[in-house]
C-alpha cells in the first residue's frame, strides 16, 4: 500500500529546504588562519622552522645545566612565546638577528657543545616544548605579537607604560624569587676600543665626541632600576637594545667609567620584561599549565591555531 503524502507538505518541505539553504549560504565565512610557515630565512639562511624555534628555546634555557632544573609546563610556556614573536617577525620580514627586535638563536651544534652530555635529554624537551608552541595561537587583538622574554628578570619586570615599548599586552610584575637564581648578579667591561668597534659597525655615520667618558650617558631607569633608555654616542636608545648592541647581560645595570674603561655590574639576564623563564619554571613546577602560566605575563589570547 503506497503512502500519498499531500501536496502542499512536499512543496513546504522544499520551501524550507530552501530557505535553510539561503541562511547557511548567507553567513559569512570566516577565512582560514594561514598555515604556519614551514621554513623561514634569517639573513641569507634558510632553516626549517621547527629546527629554528628549538634554536631559539636552547638560547632561552642557557642558565640551566640539567633537565632536573626546568619542567614541561614551564618549557612549553616559553616556547609559545617565542613561536609568537617569530611569527610576528617574519609578518614584518624582520628575522634578522642583528636588528631590534630580536629572538636570540642558537644552533644545533652550539647547543651540543654547550649543554655536553645532557644535550640529548634537553632535545627531548626543547622538541616536545617546539611542537606545543607550533599547535597553539598566542594572539593579541587577533592578530601575533612580540612577546619579550628574558631568562632572569632584575625581581621587577618593566611596565610598558613606563618607556616606549609600545606593547600593552606586557604585564608589570615583581618576580622577587629570580633574586634567588643563581645567576642572578653577573658584571662586564667594555673597552673604549670595543664601544667604537661595535657602535660604528651599527652606526657608520655617527661621530664620537672626543670625551670617552660621556659616550655612555644619560640613563633613566625606572624605579626598580631597571635602564629604560641610554644615550650611547649620542644615540638614544632603549635598555634593552643597548644591552644587546654591546653585550650587557641585563637592563638592570649600574655603570663606571675609569680609564677608557666602562664597567658594569647587572641584576638578571635579558630586558627584565614580558616573561621570566626563570620564573616561567617556577609557576610550572608547583603544577600551573602552560596557558595559565603565559597568561600571568600578558594580556592575550591563546587558542589552538592550526588543526590541517
Amino acid at each position: 500500500m503506497k503512502v500519498k503524502i499531500p501536496v502542499l507538505i512536499v512543496i513546504a518541505i522544499l520551501i524550507a529546504g530552501i530557505a535553510a539553504a539561503a541562511v547557511i549560504a548567507a553567513e559569512p565565512q570566516l577565512p582560514e588562519e594561514p598555515p604556519p610557515p614551514e621554513q623561514i630565512t634569517v639573513g641569507d639562511t634558510p632553516y626549517i622552522t621547527a629546527d629554528y624555534l628549538s634554536g631559539c628555546i636552547f638560547a632561552a634555557l642557557k642558565n640551566y645545566s640539567s633537565v632536573s632544573q626546568i619542567n614541561q609546563q614551564g618549557l612549553n610556556a616559553t616556547a609559545a612565546v617565542l613561536y609568537s614573536s617569530l611569527l610576528y617577525l617574519y609578518e614584518i620580514n624582520s628575522l634578522d638577528r642583528d636588528v631590534f627586535p630580536c629572538v636570540e638563536y642558537m644552533s644545533m651544534e652550539e647547543a651540543a657543545e654547550y649543554y655536553g652530555s645532557a644535550y640529548q635529554e634537553f632535545n627531548i624537551m626543547v622538541r616536545s616544548a617546539a611542537k606545543y608552541a607550533m599547535n597553539v595561537n598566542v594572539t593579541y587583538g587577533g592578530e601575533n605579537v612580540f612577546l619579550p622574554l628574558c631568562r632572569i628578570s632584575s625581581g621587577a619586570l618593566i611596565d610598558p607604560a613606563e618607556c616606549n615599548m609600545n606593547m600593552p599586552w606586557c604585564k608589570k610584575l615583581y618576580c622577587l624569587t629570580d633574586r634567588d637564581e643563581p645567576r642572578y648578579s653577573g658584571g662586564c667591561q667594555l673597552t673604549s676600543d670595543g664601544f667604537t668597534a661595535v657602535f660604528l659597525t651599527r652606526f657608520p655615520s655617527a661621530v664620537l665626541p672626543p670625551d670617552i667618558g660621556g659616550w655612555i650617558s644619560d640613563i633613566k631607569t625606572d624605579t626598580d632600576g631597571n635602564v629604560l633608555s641610554v644615550s650611547a654616542g649620542g644615540v638614544t636608545m632603549s635598555g634593552w637594545e643597548f644591552c644587546q648592541l654591546f653585550g650587557i647581560r641585563s637592563v638592570c645595570f649600574e655603570m663606571t667609567y675609569t680609564d677608557r674603561l666602562f664597567s658594569f655590574t647587572s641584576k638578571g639576564d635579558g630586558g627584565s620584561a614580558g616573561i621570566s623563564v626563570a620564573a616561567a619554571m617556577q609557576l610550572g613546577a608547583r603544577g600551573d599549565s602552560a596557558e595559565e602560566i603565559i597568561k600571568t605575563f600578558f594580556e592575550v589570547d591563546i587558542n589552538a591555531a592550526y588543526t590541517g
